[in-house]
């Protein structure tokens, strides 16, 4: 992950936080409202929606403008609902904290030691621990799948590509690139 890519991160949790905390009791949308909105038309179950409704305000952004550019890649229902369902292990954890990890490089292994340890530690095991998470909420095989081949390759830096490919693209597109 690049440096410019870190700074990226941590601007837009900033902002996302900003809009939710500052603008949303002005009148303003919610961060990423427009992901909500974009499960029910995907026809996602009321759990899957509840998971994504809870997630921090930064994951709802970011799995939002995730989501929006695997549909212009032409990625499908599943993989859309992948996409948005991504980052919702990693709860409420506190701002400090992921941006600690952000500048850390994002690890998704080891433990994580020192101030704000286990938060961190709930943001290095976010990738595996939402194939669970999701798949106990009802999301379909394939969107679970998905989520399994990502949580392999942020964890090892290789993913099976026995399917489709859709978790590379989910990946390329997470890590600042272009599908």
């Amino acid at each position: 992950m690049s440096t410019a890519h870190r700074v990226t991160q941590v601007a837009a949790h900033l902002a996302a936080v900003a809009r939710e905390w500052l603008l949303a009791p002005l009148g303003a949308a919610p961060a990423g409202a427009a992901g909500g909105q974009r499960l029910v038309d995907l026809g996602a179950n009321r759990a899957l929606r509840d998971l994504y409704a809870r997630s921090h305000p930064a994951d709802r952004a970011a799995a939002t403008r995730l989501a929006a550019a695997l549909r212009r890649a032409g990625g499908d229902a599943d993989e859309e609902i992948a996409a948005l369902l991504h980052d919702t292990a990693k709860g409420r954890t506190g701002l400090l904290a992921r941006i600690v990890h952000v500048l850390e490089g994002s690890p998704h292994g080891g433990a994580a030691r020192g101030p704000l340890g286990a938060q961190r530690q709930r943001l290095r095991e976010h990738a595996t621990r939402v194939v669970t998470i999701a798949r106990g909420a009802g999301a379909s095989p394939r969107s679970v799948a998905i989520l399994t081949d990502l949580a392999e390759l942020e964890a090892n830096g290789v993913v099976r590509l026995a399917g489709d490919g859709a978790a590379a693209r989910l990946f390329l597109l997470d890590s600042g690139g272009r599908a």
